[in-house]
């Protein structure tokens, strides 16, 4: 009975020592290839670790190499672009005063082409950098994510409630590594984002209009001067010789043609609608129609000698800005998208608004005369090209006037030159602080001031013309007026000098010529009427009359008549040029004349 009790006991004892010893083997096997795993998956994770650790220093050591050498680069492209571009200006204000111009010229696009080749070397290495910078700390940023993945939980201490976080030793490193990674990138991007961009960077850096665009009312300084010599010879619109192309206008509008680089813009407007026209300036293609929006109860009552389009837009190429006659004033990018609308109310004018726009530094600027002097009703405003927010606005103690404001280089500083029944007043055009005032103007003014030889040329309708030093400062009434000259005062056409006479051309086609000590040099009668002011090319006056001819007459002090040409349209709008070519809006077409070897170049 015993036996029996203690058997069913004994054998799974036995069998339990029976199997043991090949057990233990078996186990003992697994153990050694389970160890063996271990430290093969170690050895891997350890080399793979050194691979990511030693690729994140070289990719943290090329990273910040790089943006050192970025910053080097743009350091150096800011320097050559201030300095071809103070070049350049330096000799195109001494362009009038060379006996040689053509070599003159010759030096200028020399100089443009060396800046344009920085420009575009900058732009090109900018944005390889940039890219590859981004791409360096995209492998640093993933290397050092790896080492830290692959270290692992740090062991726990004895008596802690839980494991450490994962990599608790490196992610003080990892964390710096991160930070010090988005500094240089933040730095990295705000360089190569500023790659200059040709004809934009330039004027934003020189903080300065453009010298070689036709972008405003009579070119820059609004001063009527080409930047070229060239001029289109042999033309006739009736016949199409010499036109490289004309484009239907759909809206009237006198105001004048503007460009930048292969950019026309112009306006029109009727009572249903006020339009911005963007026309490709190769080959008079209309690429956009920008549509104004404008209240019909808001149109004003104008004549149509004046319209609804009269002021001539600007741009500072990176947006075309327009204003019309009932106080809207807009801006659309170069692709035709409008940007903003600001309205500045329904000005008090009697003959209808007609002042043309500037554009400097950034900030489109605004002359809005109206009343009477002493509504004081009147303001120049400068708003953000970008925003259309106002970033000055002065009031002005004087009346309506159809004067255009000009920017002029007096010494070394830019002014805002504005004039209107009684003043000639001068700005800073950066803060709007009133410079220096005049009271030597009266009436009604439509003939825009030029400034030449550190004077400010300024016209009394049917009465004289006056010089005034800009040198000054406060009321200079009695002080800085140079001299004034009582044989000519257009109503209409803007004066132009050419560095030793100043030319004046009224309407019923008078032509004077002044030096600029105010002693007359001649006066001739022209068997035509103008609207359109006069303009310099090379050594040579170009008029253009109302009825479409327009006259080659040689600067100097003889009257020299040297060629007409007939447009074929009647024609009150002043001209635009580019390098060998002329742009001119008749009533209904806008005329490409060219030379032959312009005629299958850029526009520039």
């Amino acid at each position: 009975m015993a036996i029996g009790r203690i058997l069913p006991r004994a054998l799974p004892a036995a069998a339990a020592l029976h199997t043991a010893p090949e057990n233990t083997s078996e186990g003992a096997s697994l153990s050694h290839m389970t160890t063996s795993t271990e430290q093969d998956k170690n050895r891997l994770v350890t080399s793979i670790r050194v691979v990511a650790s030693s690729t994140a220093m070289v990719a943290g050591v090329f990273t910040v190499a790089l943006v050192i050498l970025l910053a080097a680069e743009f350091l150096r492209a800011s320097y050559l672009d201030v300095s071809y571009q103070s070049q350049i200006a330096s000799q195109r204000s001494r362009l009038h005063q060379i006996a040689d111009q053509d070599e003159a010229i010759r030096q200028i696009r020399q100089l443009d082409l060396s800046w344009r080749r920085s420009v575009f070397a900058w732009y090109r290495f900018s944005h390889l950098a940039s890219g590859t910078l981004f791409i360096a700390i995209g492998i640093l940023i993933l290397s050092i994510q790896i080492v830290d993945y692959l270290a692992g939980p740090t062991p726990a201490k004895p008596g802690a409630s839980r494991p450490p976080a994962r990599s608790a030793v490196l992610e003080p490193l990892h964390l710096a590594s991160l930070v010090a990674v988005g500094v240089l990138g933040a730095v990295a991007a705000v360089i190569g984002l500023q790659a200059p961009v040709p004809g934009l960077q330039a004027q934003a850096s020189a903080a300065q209009p453009s010298e070689r665009h036709w972008y405003r009312f009579r070119g820059p300084e609004g001063a009527g001067i080409s930047p070229y010599s060239e001029i289109p010879v042999g033309f006739d619109g009736p016949t199409n010789q010499g036109i490289l192309w004309k484009t239907a206008i759909p809206l009237p509008g006198h105001s004048s043609p503007v460009l930048w680089e292969d950019r026309l813009f112009v306006t029109g407007a009727d009572t249903n609608d006020c339009q911005v026209y963007c026309l490709d300036a190769n080959n008079g293609q209309i690429l956009w129609v920008g549509h104004v929006k404008v209240q019909p109860d808001r149109l004003p009552k104008v004549p149509a000698e004046t319209g609804l389009a009269a002021p001539t837009m600007a741009t500072d190429g990176r947006q075309a800005y327009a204003i019309f006659a009932t106080g809207d004033l807009v801006a659309f990018d170069m692709a035709g998208r409008l940007v903003w609308q600001v309205s500045l109310g329904l000005p008090d004018s009697p003959y209808g608004y007609a002042s043309s726009l500037e554009a400097f530094d950034g900030l489109v600027i605004v002359q809005f005369d109206q009343g009477q002097p002493e509504d004081r009703a009147s303001k120049v405003i400068a708003l953000d090209g970008r925003s259309g927010k106002a970033v000055w606005q002065v009031n002005r103690p004087v009346g309506a006037s159809w004067t255009s404001p000009i920017l002029a280089r007096i010494g070394t500083a830019w002014q805002l030159i504005t004039v209107a029944n009684p003043m000639i007043i001068a700005y800073d055009p950066r803060t709007g602080q009133e410079l220096w005032r005049a009271e030597a103007v009266a009436g009604d003014l439509a003939a825009s001031p030029i400034a030449a030889e550190g004077l400010v040329l300024a016209v009394q309708p049917y009465a004289k013309l006056v010089a005034v030093k800009a040198d000054g400062r406060g009321d200079v009434t009695k002080t800085h007026v140079a001299w004034e000259n009582d044989k000519a005062g257009p109503e209409v056409c803007s004066p132009l000098c050419d560095g030793r006479y100043v030319y004046l051309l009224d309407s019923s086609g008078m032509l004077t010529a002044i030096d600029l000590k105010g002693q007359l040099v001649y006066q001739q009668v022209i068997d035509l009427q103008f609207k359109a002011s006069p303009s310099l090319a090379g050594k040579e006056l170009l008029l253009i009359s109302e009825d479409g001819t327009m006259l080659r007459i040689a600067a100097g002090p003889e009257f020299k008549e040297l060629a007409r040409y007939q447009i074929g349209e009647e024609c009150t709008a002043s001209p635009a040029f580019s390098r060998g070519r002329i742009y001119i809006r008749g009533r209904q077409h806008i005329f490409c004349i060219a030379t032959k070897g312009s005629q299958d170049q850029t526009s520039q």
